[in-house]
């Protein structure tokens, strides 16, 4: 499991290593990366304004700056860089997000393709059953976008926003123990479409669930999914043996249910930028005292008549 570092203004970090490594395009605040101006990682496009990790500041003034004269006009969150995340260059954010504000279906898509690589990789030790490999896939997503997870099974309910978990990976852990494949397909997913599969949807058969993971070396029908085995009662428990995902690529997966997570079902395909004219912003009133100016005389008209 990646650990994030603890480096000035989020320059190197677990989402940056997925950039290089994976070709993720997304890192901090989850910002497109701009590369071709300063290099890999040094700049994020936050739709109003650009972003320079290494010098941790905006690198023009925030276009709100009239509205807010106390703060300066470089400022990052309003100077809450621990507690908030700047969403667009304009204003602060605090979290936990709303699933529709921040998510979407292409950068669901593109952080599956990411994470599934690192944890079919020789750089991965962690160790899964099948049901754990695809809700530590989702679980890990909503802590990527800092969106909390609420999930109700059968009578207990329960929260990463729980204070009683010291970080998501102790919800993580705890959850898990209640999640199998049965509950994955009945309660976390609907079925869709084999030609609509893409990246980190689901593969299932009675009893077992796969990720679609395809590495862009398929031909015609074939599927590369990842998938892991096993059965896991928790650390403590020795009945408990879980193995680390692998790819496997198949001609065909006939038999298997195609489905994807309820939580993307009406999520738009991008996450569109506010626009200044949607924030009512009141325009700016200026009052500005002309001087009279004096009605000119009407010139005489002069007529040249011959005596």
């Amino acid at each position: 499991m990646l650990k994030r570092a603890a480096y000035p203004h989020n320059t190197i970090n677990d989402k940056d290593f997925l950039v290089r490594n994976f070709g993720l395009r997304f890192g901090f605040n989850g910002k497109e990366m701009d590369n071709e101006v300063l290099g890999g990682g040094n700049t994020y496009d936050y739709g109003f304004r650009i972003y320079n990790p290494r010098l941790g500041k905006f690198l023009s003034v925030d276009p709100l700056t009239k509205m807010y004269p106390s703060w300066t006009s470089y400022h990052f969150a309003q100077n809450r860089p621990i507690k908030a995340i700047d969403l667009d260059g304009l204003e602060a954010w605090d979290g936990p997000n709303d699933v529709k504000d921040v998510m979407s279906l292409n950068s669901y898509q593109q952080f599956a393709k990411a994470q599934l690589n690192i944890l079919t990789s020789s750089q991965s030790s962690k160790k899964f059953d099948c049901a754990d490999l695809a809700f530590y896939l989702m679980a890990k997503y909503f802590e990527y976008m800092k969106v909390d997870l609420d999930l109700k099974i059968g009578n207990k309910t329960i929260t990463s926003g729980d204070k009683k978990y010291s970080s998501f990976d102790d919800f993580y852990e705890e959850a898990k123990l209640l999640v199998g494949s049965n509950y994955i397909t009945s309660d976390l997913s609907f079925r869709i479409k084999r030609s609509e599969a893409k990246n980190g949807d689901l593969f299932t058969i009675p009893g077992h669930i796969m990720l679609n993971n395809p590495q862009g070396t398929e031909i015609g029908k074939q599927v590369t999914i990842a998938e892991s085995s096993g059965s896991d009662f928790g650390p403590d428990n020795p009945n408990t043996e879980t193995k680390a995902p692998w790819n496997t690529t198949f001609n065909s997966l006939s038999g298997a249910d195609t489905r994807r997570f309820n939580f993307l079902k009406d999520l738009p395909a991008q996450q569109e930028i506010k626009t200044i004219s949607s924030m009512a912003i009141k325009p700016l009133s200026v009052n500005i005292a002309l001087p009279e100016l004096k009605q000119q005389a009407t010139p005489t008209k002069v007529t040249n008549e011959k005596n």
